[in-house]
């Protein structure tokens, strides 16, 4: 790069002597509208030295000597006011056809043509270009100055790359890419009036757009670029091809090529960077034109991105791990990016105190603090003072006059930025008088940021330096209008009287401060230093930083973006381009290798492998929450077993299983959590299981009886009463009897019984008690009875009782009560006898006939448990009918429908039931029946002579009686009176 700096030197170097003596075109009054054949000379606006005048409309021809030439205009300097215009007409006259500037208008202003070489086009047979400007009467800028020459007048031809190159890489071999244009936005700081075809923003930063061609390569291919110019003026006076031209390639790393004929170069680059790749295309045809435009092309090579490949962190089986293949420092893989970057600030931000002159025994006391500067290429040097882009400082200090501020390159050459004047007080910032540290203000010396001068720092009384209090730099960044608070020049370095107190030379527009470190070197420590060299007087240096960039580099960077990266292994889940999911299922753990391979954005492809160690999280389940019963528990399990620890909550343990049992009397929820620890060394993984005890209150079993003792005879009924608490459910069983009521009644037999309860809370807690032989119950006799006759007769009403009582024991006691007169049942006799016998007597004129209530009570006697003797009678009631068996037959009946004798009734046959069986025969005086009925029960079963129309008369009867008792028959007459 520096050999081609000096190439450059050299050229200008020789145009410079060429153009020395060479004709002055100023456009005035003299050449206005005037035609020059020439092909040298310097053509300028009519101050050549100052600013152009106001109010012209002036214009000027210049054409080549020979008609196989054409005109030239290489502008050096041009600086147009925006409200004036300069024209360039693409011909002889102003008939001609307008050049378009930039901004697509057919005229030039600011610095539109700064740098810029203008030639008549091809198809301009004259070869000539005429050039006229206008300017108002309102404000005027510097002007324009251009070298004139001529060249041959061949056909234009315009570099350009073909849409396609080629790579070729060792494993994949050739590859066809497309080449792809990109837009690089750079923030830029500038000082204000810098004319730049951006977008400014109030804080003076511009973003710079460049739209550039891509060609992407990776790390050790080769690249094919393809030429493949145009020709805008083609056939025009001859034919042009691509096998026509001479191709020089300048492919960004001090190495280029010359190729005649073919479109394709192929080169390989040796270093990892981004380079300028650049085209000159020249035309061999009719003298051959060479092409000016730059093919804005940038070779971009990819790296290994993967920067840091860590063994992934230990994870626990049943947890999520994002895997993510990123540019930060958190990232699973750490991949790097290409910062190709040849433009680097380097700052010291430590506040110093500079040192007060006047103490040593040179009476010179300075400042130094060093940056460091490692980022451009080896070898890399500063080619002009537009490399040192600025150097800031912040600082304060009484009396400027004290100072003198100097930059030394890693070379050790130095340039002064300010001299020692030794006189003018103005202050540097806000300082406190003392030692005590002020405000610091920011002032930067740049070249490249002054498009005129704003003077040097030095307090004089010049109309460009900084006079007052203070010499202001408060609007920093900027401000409009205070943009010469913020850079100055550096003084010029061949000042002569630099204790003079009028400056005059350092107030000169010669701007040459920077330009004498050409050559220094890039990279190194550059060193500043501030040197006051009289006492009294103080201040503070708060920081300082330099921004250098190589103008013969390329100024971009770039970053090889990821595409995609692939992840191979199992457990993954939840793709991105970028990142993965590894959620690996609780019951899966051991070491695991994982595949990783990224492509990036410019296709190449790069693989790395990383590990991991997935410790078994220990499973833990408690199961279902329990419910217990008060003054009962539950044994908790944690499991896993040969973990590393237990822990449980809330009792401390640390054993596999516990057994759950709250304190007595307590009652609610109690939450148990266990947590079991496994260990790897490294990671701890925890499994936690957590289940809720609910304590109800107990059930409490207890009754009570509605008689007590429960002893007594048979059959035996008593009520058993619960005092049973928290009971909902109830369940009795006594012998082979259950109830489920609360307070059962049950009747019991002869026997011994146990009573059991059992009571259930409404929330299942259950108690129970027992009581044995809890019941005694004694046997009753079973009373019974029977008589002989069994049907007794009024004739004979003799009874004997036969006593028919069981069990037959000479335990059984018996008390007979017989009824002794008929209809009345409190009139009764008691008899003790096993059987006795009894004689009814009836009363005087009343038959002894009827029923008699007769009542056995047989009894034994108990002793019961608890000392009682218990009477357990059994009793029986029978009723003993004396029928009559004296029946009487009527001897005169008068059915004369009175109801009185009007039927032949028997008298107590009826109600005396003796006979039930029976016939009745009435028979005529001549011996015919005229009546018959059997089992006569009722009054109207008799005759009624009226029935039969019998006649008034003596009539016979014969009536056959069979009963229990005996048979009888009886005849006789009955009389029918009428």
């Amino acid at each position: 790069m520096r050999k081609k700096s000096l190439v450059i030197l050299l050229v200008m170097w020789f145009v410079s002597i060429l153009t020395a003596n060479a004709q002055l075109y100023q456009l005035n009054d003299t050449y206005n509208g005037t035609t020059n054949t020439t092909c040298t000379g310097i053509f300028t606006d009519n101050s050549n030295t100052g600013n152009y005048a106001a109010n012209q409309d002036r214009h000027i021809t210049f054409c080549p000597i020979n008609v196989a030439s054409r005109v030239v205009m290489e502008f050096t300097e041009f600086n147009i006011h925006p409200t004036d215009t300069f024209i360039l007409y693409n011909g002889p006259d102003l008939n001609s056809l307008p050049f378009y500037s930039a901004n697509e208008v057919p005229y030039y202003q600011n610095t539109d043509l700064n740098g810029i070489s203008m030639y008549a086009t091809s198809d301009n047979p004259s070869g000539c270009i005429t050039a006229r400007f206008v300017s108002d009467g309102t404000q005027q800028a510097a002007g324009w100055r251009a070298n004139i020459r001529c060249e041959n007048k061949c056909q234009d031809v315009i570099s350009a790359l073909d849409t396609f190159y080629m790579r070729y890489n060792e494993t994949t071999g050739w590859t066809t890419r497309e080449l792809k244009i990109e837009r690089d936005i750079t923030l830029k700081k500038v000082a204000n009036n810098r004319p730049y075809d951006t977008i400014i923003d109030g804080d003076h930063y511009k973003w710079d757009t460049v739209d550039f061609y891509a060609l992407d390569i990776c790390d050790g291919d080769s690249l094919v670029a393809v030429a493949k110019p145009e020709f805008p003026y083609n056939d025009i006076s001859y034919h042009q091809g691509v096998e026509n031209c001479i191709y020089t390639w300048s492919f960004g790393d001090n190495q280029s090529e010359t190729i005649i004929g073919n479109p394709k170069a192929g080169h390989k680059y040796e270093m990892l960077s981004g380079y300028d790749l650049n085209l000159i295309v020249q035309d061999t045809s009719y003298g051959g034109c060479t092409s000016r435009n730059a093919i804005t092309a940038r070779v971009r090579i990819a790296q290994d991105p993967i920067k840091t490949v860590a063994k992934l962190p230990d994870m626990c089986s049943g947890d999520r791990q994002q895997l993510f293949v990123g540019y930060s420092a958190n990232s699973t893989v750490i991949v790097d990016t290409i910062q190709f970057n040849q433009t680097a600030r380097q700052s010291f931000e430590t506040s110093m105190f500079i040192p007060d002159g006047g103490l040593s025994a040179s009476g010179q006391e300075c400042y130094e603090s060093p940056v460091q500067f490692t980022t451009f290429a080896p070898n890399a040097t500063i080619n002009s003072g537009d490399d040192i882009q600025d150097i800031c400082i912040q600082i304060e200090h009484t009396f400027i006059g004290d100072l003198g501020f100097y930059i030394e390159c890693p070379d050790g050459q130095v340039v002064t930025l300010k001299y020692n004047t030794h006189s003018n007080g103005s202050d540097l910032g806000q300082p406190v008088y003392g030692t005590e540290q002020g405000t610091c203000w920011t002032y930067c010396f740049s070249n490249i940021y002054l498009d005129q001068a704003q003077g040097v720092i030095c307090g004089s009384g010049s109309t460009n330096a900084m006079i007052g209090d203070a010499i202001d730099s408060t609007n920093y960044p900027w401000t409009e209008g205070a943009e010469a608070s913020q850079f100055f020049q550096t003084p010029p370095q061949n000042v002569t009287d630099p204790q003079g107190s009028g400056m005059t030379q350092a107030n000169s527009v010669d701007l040459n401060g920077f330009d004498v470190l050409a050559g220094c070197s890039l990279n190194g420590e550059w060193k500043l230093r501030i040197c006051d060299n009289w006492g009294a007087d103080d201040g503070w240096v708060c920081a300082w930083w330099m921004d250098l960039g190589s103008a013969s580099a390329a100024n971009w960077t770039y970053q090889v973006p990821l595409d995609t990266v692939i992840w191979t292994g199992p457990f993954l889940t939840e793709f991105t381009p970028t990142t993965a999911i590894i959620a690996p299922p609780i019951d899966s753990c051991g070491d695991i290798v994982y595949d990783i391979d990224i492509i990036d954005a410019f296709g190449c492809p790069w693989d790395t492998v990383t590990t991991l160690s997935i410790v078994c999280t220990p499973i833990v389940d408690l199961g279902p929450d329990r419910n217990a019963c008060e003054g009962f528990g539950v044994t908790l399990d944690a499991g896993n077993d040969g973990a590393l620890r237990y822990n449980w909550e809330p009792t401390g343990e640390t054993t596999k299983t516990i057994f759950a049992r709250p304190a007595e009397n307590e009652t609610g929820i109690t939450t148990y959590i266990a947590q079991v620890t496994n260990y790897n060394g490294v990671l701890y993984c925890y499994g936690t299981d957590t289940v809720n005890l609910n304590i109800y209150p107990a059930a409490n079993a207890a009754f009570t009886t509605s008689n007590y003792p429960l002893e007594g005879c048979e059959p035996f009924e008593f009520q058993l009463l619960s005092t049973s608490t928290n009971a909902l459910e109830y369940e009795w069983q006594i012998g082979d009897e259950t109830s489920t009521e609360q307070n059962p009644t049950f009747t019991f037999p002869y026997g011994s019984y146990d009573v059991k309860l059992k009571v259930t809370s409404e929330n299942g807690c259950v108690d129970s008690i027992t009581y044995s032989d809890l019941i005694t119950v004694f046997k009753n006799p079973i009373a019974n009875f029977g008589w002989s006759p069994s049907i007794p007769y009024a004739s004979d009403p003799t009874v004997t009782l036969i006593n028919q009582t069981k069990p037959e024991s000479n335990a059984n006691n018996f008390i007979w009560q017989l009824q002794t007169v008929k209809g009345q049942p409190d009139a009764i006799i008691n008899l003790t006898e096993y059987a006795p016998r009894y004689v009814w007597t009836p009363m005087a004129g009343e038959t002894v006939a009827g029923e008699y209530i007769v009542l056995l009570d047989a009894y034994t006697l108990n002793e019961g448990p608890s000392g009682r003797i218990y009477e357990c009678h059994d009793t029986i009631s029978k009723v003993i009918t004396i029928i009559n068996d004296n029946i009487m037959f009527p001897t005169v009946i008068t059915p004369n429908g009175d109801g009185i004798n009007d039927v032949f009734y028997i008298h107590n046959l009826i109600d005396g039931q003796a006979f039930p069986d029976n016939e009745l025969s009435i028979y005529n005086r001549y011996g015919k029946r005229i009546f018959f009925a059997e089992d006569l029960r009722t009054e109207a079963d008799f005759w009624d002579p009226e029935k039969t129309n019998t006649p008034t008369g003596t009539y016979f009867y014969r009536f056959i009686g069979r009963g229990p008792v005996r048979d009888v028959e009886f005849k006789g007459s009955i009389e029918v009176m009428r």
